[in-house]
């Protein structure tokens, strides 16, 4: 019997996969695939599988060091363990999961395995209860009903850093969504000046993690502190399993943009700013909750482009470069550098009656789905 051939496989990102989720998982045992029954199987899947498993990794026999064909020891430690499936319209990655640990064999060490299992199950379940009551605490998760802040808190951990410690780096890819629970932490621009110090209680991090841009601006620990994290796999498998957090966590984006532009005193009868202090979209859920007609003209690094928005907020018509419509607005999303100005005013009578372009927070997380999937593929 092959000691290799028993490997569970999980999936770990999902983009626009008609089938599989993030969270799933994959068992081969004897060289048998075995998935959800309730679902169709994906040929292409098992094609990729077929290939993971003729990896030399996997033709080891029993109780044998070497493989049956060896494979030079500088190979042996770039062998893979993450792999993707991208066949189709959709992508998803996935990897081996750890092997679990081995059990005592005596009667003694299994009671104390047993003792010490209870002991993590409690202090785990302390800690959750804790984390659930210092969320519901808070008023930003008043909207939350019980059951999903839960699920919430099942998935979070409890993380300390020291002082003078950068916590998110601008430029960087998201990594997890932050909560302060203790000590003081701060937004810093690129010269290291303090902009905004956080409160307890506060929320960082999930802009990138929605957006898929990457992290702007730099936060760091002041004092040593006290986290609650979330990292991005279950961040993502938290929207899919309760996509009412979509909303959720965009009220927040767009809260903390509106408050930033007050501070900066940019808001009149339009607003201007820089791409670069406000993401586009940020600036396309600031616009579309004013509910009121105007004009966005954007000046790019190579191009120009404009958006025009009606008396409901809703995009009817997007121009960038020689793209229109859909296809520009998709284009902008991966816009970062630039500056802007936002009109308000009635539209050309052209566009006022002009039927929007789709129901604005679909079109936005098409957009950004169309923007990842394009990244992943170094279309962009």
């Amino acid at each position: 019997m092959n000691e290799f051939c028993n490997v569970v496989f999980v999936v770990t990102e999902a983009y626009s996969c008609p089938l599989y989720k993030v969270g799933e998982e994959f068992t081969v045992r004897n060289f048998t695939l075995s998935a959800n029954r309730d679902k169709q199987t994906c040929l292409l899947l098992i094609q990729e599988f077929m290939k993971v498993l003729a990896t030399p990794e996997f033709l080891l026999e029993p109780r044998r060091r070497a493989p049956i064909n060896p494979v030079p020891p500088l190979q042996q430690k770039m062998q893979r363990f993450r792999f993707e499936c991208g066949g189709c319209s959709g992508l998803i990655r996935f990897e081996r999961k750890k092997p679990p640990k081995t059990h005592a064999v005596t009667v003694q060490g299994r009671l104390i395995e047993a003792k010490n299992r209870e002991t993590e199950r409690q202090a785990s379940e302390t800690l959750q209860k804790k984390l659930y009551s210092f969320l519901r605490g808070i008023k930003l998760f008043d909207q939350l009903d019980v059951d999903t802040l839960h699920y919430l808190t099942l998935l979070m951990q409890l993380r300390r850093y020291d002082a003078n410690k950068i916590l998110i780096e601008e430029g960087m890819p998201g990594t997890h969504l932050y909560i302060l629970l203790a000590g003081q932490a701060a937004v810093i621009n690129k010269n290291g000046e303090i902009f905004a110090r956080l409160k307890r209680g506060e929320m960082f991090g999930e802009t990138s993690l929605l957006t898929g841009k990457p992290a702007y601006p730099s936060v760091c620990s002041l004092t040593p502190v006290q986290l609650i994290v979330l990292n991005s796999i279950n961040f993502r498998q938290t929207l899919s399993t309760y996509p009412n957090l979509n909303s959720f966590f965009w009220n927040i984006i767009i809260t903390r943009a509106k408050a930033n532009l007050v501070r900066s005193s940019q808001i009149n009868s339009g607003m201007s700013g820089e791409l670069a202090c406000i993401s586009l979209v940020d600036l396309f859920q600031l616009i579309n909750t004013g509910r009121k007609s105007g004009k966005l003209d954007l000046k790019l690094q190579n191009d120009q482009a404009c958006v025009l928005f009606n008396d409901e907020g809703e995009i009817v018509h997007a121009v960038c470069g020689q793209l229109r419509d859909k296809e520009a607005l998709f284009a902008l999303l991966s816009q970062e550098n630039g500056t802007f100005t936002y009109t308000v005013g009635n539209l050309p009578e052209l566009y006022r009656k002009k039927q929007q372009l789709g129901e604005f927070m679909t079109l936005l997380m098409e957009g950004l789905q169309h923007v990842d999937e394009s990244r992943s593929t170094g279309a962009l």
